[in-house]
Order: structure tokens, then C-alpha cells, then sequence
């Protein structure tokens, strides 16, 4: 039978036989899971044993296969960077994000970081004003979080000619003036 599953995975017999050993005729006979004991796939493992059980005329016979259980990666979820908020021309900050990776064991293992060489993000242009969706690749897996760019104040200036000279008093006169 298959020796390496994945957790959750069902037990596949496909093409599986047992030889049968008689005095004068040996057989080959297909594997069936009421032959089987002992094995499941709702735990890892690297050894696990399970035990075939043949009968026929009160005689039964046993023997044994080691199969490995290995867990796989079944999900990601996104922990989306603090800054949203970008001025043009600012590049994309994504060092304080991550990503939580879930395996089909229900383990959540350790976070990786958005700048892992591993992680893939995509979707940024420093240079184009508005919202922006950012997609993040993990191992297959998919997730985006959205950034906002926008533009920056860089100066201030006074158009035209304003009063400047006032008596004691005088109310502020902007007329021929702009900013």
C-alpha cells in the first residue's frame, strides 16, 4: 500500500495486494481497509505502523507496513503592515507584516515575515496617486490588504500683491492676494 500521506488524507489501497503462501497454490489478493488496524492519517508521523490481518478457515495470519504522516500547509492569514497611508514617490514599507501560516494539523506556525524571500508582494506603483491593493503570495496561498497614496504638500506661496502697510487698527486687507 502508499506509505507517505498527508494529514487528513484517506487511506489509499488503490493497486494494493497481499500474497497469499499456500502449501500448493499461493495467491495475490487485493488489500481491503477491513484487513487494516491500526492506522490513521488524523495524526504526524514519521513512523507509524499498521497491522494487516488475514483469515480464512479459523487461520489468521498478520503482518505489518510503516507508513510517515506529514503536515501541510492549509491556509495563511495576513497581518497587514501598519502604514497605509503613503506620500508619491515614498516606497512601501512592509517590515512590521506578516503572515500566519496554518497547517491542515489546525498548528499555527511561526509568522513569516512580508520580506522573506519566500513571501511575494506585488501591486505597488510609488508613483501613482489613489488606493492601491497589494497582493501578497505565500506557497500558493493569496491575500491583499489595500495602501493609500497620496500627494505632498511641498510649498506655499503668496500670488499677487497684498497690503503691507497698515495704520494701528486697520483691519487685515487681502484683496489681489492668493495662496
Amino acid at each position: 500500500p502508499k506509505t507517505s500521506y498527508k494529514f487528513g488524507e484517506e487511506l489509499d489501497l488503490n493497486g494494493a495486494k497481499i500474497a497469499i503462501d499456500r502449501l500448493k497454490d499461493d495467491e495475490e489478493i487485493a488489500l481491503t481497509e477491513d484487513m487494516i488496524e491500526g492506522f490513521t492519517t488524523e495524526q504526524l508521523t514519521e513512523n507509524g505502523i499498521a497491522t494487516i490481518s488475514f483469515k480464512e478457515d479459523g487461520i489468521e495470519k498478520t503482518t505489518s507496513f510503516e507508513y510517515t504522516v506529514e503536515d501541510y500547509i492549509k491556509g495563511i492569514t495576513l497581518n497587514a503592515p501598519s502604514k497605509e497611508s503613503y506620500y508619491l514617490r515614498e516606497e512601501l514599507e512592509i517590515d512590521d507584516g506578516s503572515l500566519a501560516i496554518t497547517m491542515a494539523s489546525g498548528e499555527t506556525v511561526a509568522n513569516v515575515n512580508l520580506t522573506d524571500a519566500n513571501v511575494e508582494v506585488t501591486g505597488y506603483n510609488k508613483d501613482q496617486l489613489g488606493t492601491q491593493t497589494i497582493t501578497v503570495k505565500y506557497a500558493g496561498f493569496t491575500e491583499t490588504f489595500d495602501v493609500e497614496v497620496k500627494d505632498r504638500l511641498e510649498s506655499v506661496s503668496i500670488i499677487g500683491t497684498p497690503k503691507t502697510s497698515y495704520k494701528f487698527g486697520e483691519e487685515l486687507d487681502l484683496n489681489g492676494a492668493k495662496i
